[in-house]
C-alpha cells in the first residue's frame, strides 16, 4: 500500500508502508534541492534555501555580535574588540570589560535565543499551529511561576531561582501534556487549547504572588519577570550554551520524523514512527531548552514564536528547520538587546520588554496578512 499525504500547508510526502532511504555518500550529495550529509550514524538533510537563510543569519549574527559587544557605557570599536578577543590588546581595561562583562552577555543572548528559536520550531511542529510556541501554551509562564516562588516567596538566590524556574517549566509541560492526552495520545489542537488555559491560570497565580508577597522581594521578582540580559555571568551563559549544544542536535536528528508526524499519526505509524513516543521526546527536549533559557534571563517573549515563522517565510518551505530557527532566534535576541541598550531613554531597558514590543507588532502584522492564522 502506498500513496501521497498532504498536510495543512500543501506539502506532499511519501507515506508508504516503508521509509525509503536513498544511499547517501559519506561526503554528502545534492538531490532535488536538498543537501544530505552523512558522518557515521549521523545523517543530516537540509534544503538549499535553509542553508542560504542559515548562512545569512550567521553572518548577520556575527555583525550584530560585534556591535553588541561594543555597546555600553564605554563604547569599544570593532578593532579593539577583535584584538581583545585574540589576546593582542594592550589595554587591560578593555580586555577586562570584553571578557568579564560584554562577552558573557553576548554568549547568553546567543544561547538563549538559540534555545527559544529551536524550542519554538518544535512546539509549532508538534502542535501543527504557528501560534504553538512556549510563550502561548504556558511553558514559559510555568517557568516564570517557579522563578517568582523562589524570589518573592522563598527569597532564593540566583541558582535557586534558576532551579525553581526549570522545575516550574517541566511541571507545567507535564500538566499540559496529561490534560491534553485523550485515548492514549495527544493532538496539536488539544495541546494549544489546554496550554492557553493553563497559561491563563498561571498568569493569575503569578499576579497573586506578586500582590501579596514581601514588597522588596516582589520588586526583585518583577524585575526578573521583565526578562533581562544585564549583568549575565559566564556561569549563567554557559549553562544555557551547554543545553543548546546537547539538545539542538538531538532535535535536528528528530526533524525528519517530525515532518512526517505533521501529516498525522496514521501516516507516521505507516512510516514506522511511534507518534506519541516521538512527540513526548521532542517536547521534553524543547521544554528543557525553554526552562533553561527562562532560568538564565527570566521570561523573554515572542522569540520562540517569531524565529521559526521568519525562517519558514524566508525559505518558503513547509519543512521543519530547527537549526536555522535556532540561528534566527540568536540573531533576533542579540539585535533586540542591542536596540534595548541603544534606545535613548536614559535607563537600561530589559530585553524582554523590547522583544515584547517588537513581537506584538510582528504578531499583528502576521494576523493581518494571514486571516487563517
Amino acid at each position: 500500500m502506498s500513496g501521497k499525504g498532504t498536510d495543512l500547508i500543501g506539502k506532499e510526502a511519501d507515506v508508504s508502508g516503508k521509509v525509503r532511504h536513498a544511499p547517501i555518500p559519506r561526503g554528502g550529495r545534492k538531490a532535488r534541492g536538498k543537501i544530505r550529509i552523512a558522518a557515521g550514524p549521523v545523517r543530516l538533510e537540509a534544503t538549499r534555501s535553509a542553508l542560504v537563510v542559515g548562512a545569512a543569519a550567521a553572518a548577520l549574527l556575527a555583525a550584530v555580535g560585534l556591535v553588541h559587544i561594543g555597546t555600553g557605557s564605554t563604547p569599544i570599536g570593532v578593532e579593539e574588540i577583535v584584538k581583545a578577543l585574540l589576546g593582542h590588546s594592550g589595554d587591560e581595561q578593555t580586555v577586562r570589560i570584553v571578557e568579564t562583562v560584554r562577552l558573557p552577555r553576548f554568549v547568553a543572548a546567543l544561547a538563549v535565543g538559540a534555545a527559544l528559536g529551536a524550542a519554538g520550531a518544535v512546539f509549532q511542529s508538534v502542535s501543527r499551529n504557528p501560534l504553538g510556541s512556549p510563550d502561548v501554551i504556558g511553558f514559559t509562564t510555568g517557568a516564570a511561576t517557579g522563578g517568582i516562588v523562589s524570589v518573592a516567596v522563598l527569597a532564593g538566590e540566583a541558582r535557586e531561582t534558576a532551579f525553581a524556574a526549570t522545575c516550574g517549566g517541566m511541571a507545567t509541560a507535564t500538566a499540559v501534556y496529561l490534560l491534553a492526552r485523550r485515548a492514549g495520545h495527544s493532538t496539536g489542537y488539544q495541546l494549544v487549547l489546554v496550554g492557553i488555559g493553563v497559561s491563563s491560570f498561571l498568569t493569575a497565580v503569578n499576579s497573586l504572588l506578586l500582590a501579596y508577597g514581601d514588597a522588596e522581594q516582589t520588586a526583585l521578582a518583577s524585575m526578573w519577570l521583565s526578562g533581562s540580559l544585564n549583568a549575565r555571568t559566564w556561569e549563567q551563559a554557559l549553562v544555557v550554551a551547554v543545553a543548546v549544544v546537547l539538545l539542538v542536535p538531538a532535535l535536528c536528528g528528530m526533524s525528519r520524523r517530525l515532518d512526517i508526524l505533521e501529516m498525522g499519526d496514521d501516516q507516521a505509524t505507516q512510516a514506522g514512527i511511534r507518534p506519541e513516543r516521538l512527540r513526548v521526546a521532542a517536547m521534553l527536549a524543547a521544554v528543557a531548552l525553554t526552562s533553561t533559557a527562562v532560568a538564565a534571563t527570566g521570561p523573554i517573549a515572542f522569540v520562540a514564536l517569531a524565529a521559526p515563522q521568519a525562517v519558514a517565510r524566508l525559505t518558503r518551505s513547509g519543512r521543519l528547520h530547527i537549526f536555522t530557527s535556532a540561528l534566527m532566534g540568536s540573531t533576533m535576541l542579540t539585535a533586540a538587546d542591542v536596540a534595548s541598550m541603544r534606545v535613548p531613554v536614559g535607563v537600561d531597558v530589559p530585553v524582554g520588554l523590547a522583544t515584547a514590543l517588537i513581537g506584538g507588532v510582528y504578531l499583528l502584522w502576521l494576523i493581518a496578512r494571514s486571516p487563517t492564522v
